[in-house]
């Protein structure tokens, strides 16, 4: 697929980098200003001529309006914005990145800051408009951009474009296992047939929650060999509720195919924050565990543990306690050997003071450079 990458150059250069290098690892072709000249004064016709022969149009938009081209631009759009509107006016599809308000920003490549286009009046209104016009996604660092342009592309092409590494031909990618097909792994019963498609099913009516998954699960298919299919059908193998007060959760692998078919094999009563909370609990769908149940064990400050957790808002005794943070998962659960990552999205946050870890221990936002390697080993593409 030919994506089309577009954003201001000097403020945003390790953001369009990180882009740029996880869609060319994903085998898509990507256009960017790189290919013309390394400034925002790139040559107008052919920018446009190459958002029209594009599949996809990216939108990375920080805080700088950048670059308004003199000649044949009577409405005095900045380079960028022409090329945004040039791909709705052809109703490509448009996924925009919208730089965090909150996030850590160098004053000088703000229009605010320098006087430019309007003192920063001319990028607020065009962020005010593509926040309205479309679902957008935020980003704070590289990472974060470079995992949400995966899972957003990943969205658009279905897969269908993704071979990676794997080399495969365009008649073999395009032939799926039908929806429905999923079956356990031999000899690892608790994971799936890699290739598999998993049905999402919503029991329930939760607007921003069935977005929050819609957009964040398509990561895990990027580095995993299993595709999700959202799905009205109320048999299908995952059966997300949203109840309150039940805490998250989710079943391990294909224990949810033994669950009836009148209950959830997963539930979300929170969102916080989305991305993390949807990518941990379906990789307990793909048979990830906790990786504080790791076997290669933490150790513990025990008494630190039993005294928090015995309070709110869990009122655990002591053997909850053991079980749900003291126990481990045996390696022979996945067919090679899965490294300790206390980074992984699989961790959940514990303080320092109860481990001997040098560092808090717990996942960032978004899947680990470790979790993905396991997962493509854990389901390897053909």
């Amino acid at each position: 697929m030919k994506v089309y990458l577009s954003a201001t150059f000097k403020d945003l250069v390790d953001f369009r980098k990180a882009a740029y290098q996880q869609l060319r690892m994903m085998r898509h072709d990507v256009i960017g200003m790189e290919d013309y000249v390394a400034s925002d004064q790139r040559p107008l016709e052919k920018c446009l001529a190459d958002v029209a022969d594009s599949d996809v149009y990216l939108g990375i938009f920080g805080w700088r309006y950048g670059f308004v081209p003199t000649r044949g631009n009577p409405q005095k759009r900045s380079i960028t914005e022409l090329e945004y509107r040039r791909a709705k006016e052809l109703k490509k599809p448009c996924l925009i990145f919208l730089l965090q308000e909150d996030a850590p920003w160098a004053i000088t490549m703000t229009d605010s800051h320098t006087g430019e286009a309007g003192g920063g009046v001319r990028i607020k209104q065009l962020r005010a408009e593509l926040a309205d016009q479309h679902v957008v996604s935020y980003f704070a660092t590289p990472d974060q951009l470079a995992s949400r342009t995966a899972a957003a592309i990943f969205g658009v092409s279905d897969g269908a474009a993704i071979s990676r590494q794997h080399n495969l031909a365009p008649a073999k990618a395009a032939r799926r296992a039908p929806a429905g097909s999923a079956k356990p792994r031999p000899k690892y019963q608790r994971l799936w047939l890699p290739g598999s498609v998993l049905r999402v099913h919503f029991m329930d009516k939760k607007p921003p929650f069935e977005r929050a998954i819609r957009r964040f699960l398509p990561l895990w298919s990027v580095y995993a060999n299993i595709r999700f299919e959202f799905s009205a059908e109320k048999d299908a193998e995952i059966r997300v509720a949203f109840k309150e007060g039940d805490g998250n959760w989710a079943y391990i692998g294909t224990d949810c195919m033994s669950i009836p078919l009148d209950q959830p094999t997963m539930n979300f009563a929170w969102m916080d924050p989305p991305e993390a909370s949807v990518l941990h609990e379906f990789g307990h769908v793909l048979g990830m565990m906790h990786e504080h149940n790791h076997p290669k064990g933490i150790h513990w400050r025990k008494p630190l543990v039993y005294k928090s957790m015995s309070g709110p808002p869990n009122f655990w005794d002591k053997t909850v306690t053991d079980h749900n943070m003291f126990s481990t998962w045996s390696a022979s659960e996945f067919p090679m050997v899965k490294p300790f990552d206390p980074a992984s999205i699989m961790a959940y946050f514990m303080p320092k003071e109860w481990t001997s870890l040098d560092a808090d221990f717990g996942h960032k936002d978004s899947l680990s450079t470790t979790d993905k390697a396991f997962i493509e080993q854990l389901y390897p593409f053909a």
